[in-house]
């Protein structure tokens, strides 16, 4: 009897030697990093994450799935995603989200992705709120009532600051797409949006003052919005200031800026600027014409220089879609475009 338990105590050594090396396996992880200081502090959070520390798994999840400084694996990243995900976690849950619809190898159903993103969302992940949206607005989430779910989540990302879901809420309410049609609500999300530099929103907020829709007409404020906008390079926004500029009133037509903004746009290919901008040519003298396309050399250099500086600053603060988060991802959204039904 005692040789028979003692067989059984060695059976049992075996089999649990057995389940934890298949546990380390699973969940190895190769360091990369050449810095012994990051190696240590990645050392340190793994760990922790092995101890079940929901925050650490997530990190550890989080530089698998990208392979910052470990060798890049989206199964292990998966299981140490998945584990925090579990524990309620809700940036792992967004990474989860993430990872999967990047890596549909990993087994998990379209579902299940969705799953983890409503979770993210419910629990206030601004990201996974205006991805959420997003996936409605586009027809690639189906709801009976999408729209309405298309404007809710779109307004609890804008509720939390941020720019994108502001313009798109503004959206929504323009057109009424999930709410009532509401030009007063639509001018405010815009003017928030428009504030913080989103361009979009300050056309949008432009042509509201334009036409005196939700806010008394001031065309001082929609040369303002244009202006702004026609500073970040876009196209529309310097079509339209430099038609703003041509239909003032008598006392402030300033030909030689109209042109030089209609230029700016015509050499983007906008069609309707290089029209305006054969008509605004006729009305000009050679004194205006030589003065204007000085100004244009100058502001194109500018605003090149400043796009690029732009572009540069975003970069640094702002996070890729495919890169998993700690705290908040920023977007770039499409410009707004009809709701597909």
């Amino acid at each position: 009897m005692a040789k028979k338990c003692e067989v059984v105590r060695v059976v049992i050594a075996i089999f649990a030697s057995l389940l934890t090396l298949d546990h380390s396996n699973a969940l190895a992880v190769e360091i990369t990093a050449k810095s012994e200081v990051i190696r240590e502090r990645f050392e340190s959070t793994l760990q922790r994450a092995e101890r079940g520390d929901p925050n650490a798994q997530n990190s550890v999840g989080g530089a698998l799935a990208v392979g910052e400084g470990v060798t890049q694996d989206a199964a292990a990243a998966y299981r140490w995603l998945r584990k925090a995900a579990e524990q309620g976690h809700a940036a792992a849950q967004y990474n989860l989200y993430l990872l999967l619809r990047q890596s549909p190898s990993l087994g998990e159903s379209s579902e299940a992705a969705m799953q983890w993103l409503q979770k993210a969302t419910d629990q206030g992940v601004l990201p996974a709120q205006f991805s959420l949206a997003e996936l409605y607005r586009k027809g690639r989430e189906a709801h009976e009532n999408r729209r309405e779910r298309t404007a809710m989540y779109y307004l609890l990302a804008a509720k939390q600051g941020f720019a994108a879901a502001q313009f798109y809420t503004g959206w929504c309410y323009e057109k009424g797409i999930g709410v009532l049609q509401n030009d007063v609500e639509s001018t405010r999300w815009y003017l928030k949006a428009a504030t913080q530099g989103h361009v979009d929103a300050q056309i949008n907020l432009a042509v509201k003052y334009a036409q005196g829709r939700g806010v008394d007409k001031s065309l001082t404020q929609a040369r303002r919005w244009f202006k702004r906008a026609a500073r970040q390079n876009s196209a529309v926004a310097q079509y339209n200031l430099g038609k703003l500029y041509q239909r003032a009133q008598s006392d402030e037509v300033n030909l030689v800026e109209a042109y030089v903004w209609v230029s700016l746009a015509a050499n983007k290919g906008l069609e309707a600027a290089l029209k305006e901008q054969a008509l605004l040519l006729s009305l000009m003298s050679d004194e205006q014409i030589k003065r204007a396309k000085t100004l244009i050399a100058d502001r194109s250099e500018t605003l090149d220089l400043n796009e690029a500086h732009d572009r540069q600053v975003a970069s640094r603060r702002s996070v890729g879609a495919t890169k998993p988060i700690s705290g908040l991802e920023a977007f770039v959204p499409e410009q707004a475009e009809a709701f597909e039904d």
